[in-house]
């Protein structure tokens, strides 16, 4: 009795974990999608003028950051 209820019960854990599987597949599609749906595509030329950020200006924010000026020179 207790070898046939092992048996049955790694028959279902093998089922279980393949339905986990689909559902996280599943989850993974449907916030790719969500995010994909917010997102403005934009494409850029080679030659494009864009707005970067620097990351020393980043970085060093605060009390004791250089000036711009000196980062840009």
């Amino acid at each position: 009795m207790n070898q046939e209820s092992l048996t049955i019960g790694l028959d279902l854990i093998n089922e279980l974990i393949d339905k986990r599987r689909i559902r996280k597949e599943a989850c993974k599609i449907l916030v790719a999608r969500r995010h994909n749906s917010k997102v403005k595509p934009r494409n850029f030329q080679k030659g494009d003028l864009v707005w970067r950020m620097r990351n020393e200006v980043k970085k060093n924010e605060g009390k004791f950051s250089r000036n711009l000026d000196d980062l840009f020179a």
